[in-house]
């Protein structure tokens, strides 16, 4: 018993992977959401300093959007936010599987309680089988002494 006592001190000590990876899912997420939004100021100051030196705007625009925009907005979209999907994913797994896995060491605890009980029956059964074989023996034994005392007696008849 102590030593469940222990298991679930420590786990009650020390918080789950899954609320780690939780936690670390939400801090990539803000950093690709800073990220995302730094690029998109970014462009902005980049489209503001062309048209400050006397481009027109429309054409700066055409320019720098494939150029700088898609890929400041994608690149952290798909590299933040696919990480951060991925640790939510991990850590949703990692749930599912440690209640799983406490539901089957449950599982072991009742298959050993009844591999126990098993056990003591064969032992119960084996003490049986033992007394009835040792109340044979004393029965054989008795009866052999039974006829050689008839056969005593006979003979003594017989001589007589």
């Amino acid at each position: 018993m102590k030593l469940k006592d222990e298991k679930v001190s420590k786990k009650s000590r020390k918080p789950s992977i899954s609320t780690i990876m939780y936690v670390v899912a939400s801090i990539v997420a803000i950093a690709g959401v800073t990220i995302l939004v730094n690029n998109i100021i970014l462009f902005r100051n980049t489209v503001n300093q062309y048209v400050a030196q006397g481009f027109d705007y429309a054409m700066v625009a055409k320019q720098l959007i494939p150029v700088q925009l898609l890929p400041g907005i994608c690149e952290p979209v798909a590299l933040y936010g696919g990480m951060s999907f991925a640790l939510l994913g991990i850590g949703a797994i990692n749930k599912n599987t440690s209640k799983s896995l406490i539901l089957l060491t449950k599982g072991d605890d009742c298959n050993d309680i009844i591999e126990e009980s098993i056990l003591l029956e064969e032992d119960t059964l084996k003490e049986n089988v033992s007394d009835i074989q040792n109340e044979e023996v004393t029965e054989q034994e008795e009866t052999k002494e039974e006829a050689t005392q008839e056969t005593a007696e006979e003979v003594k008849e017989i001589t007589l």
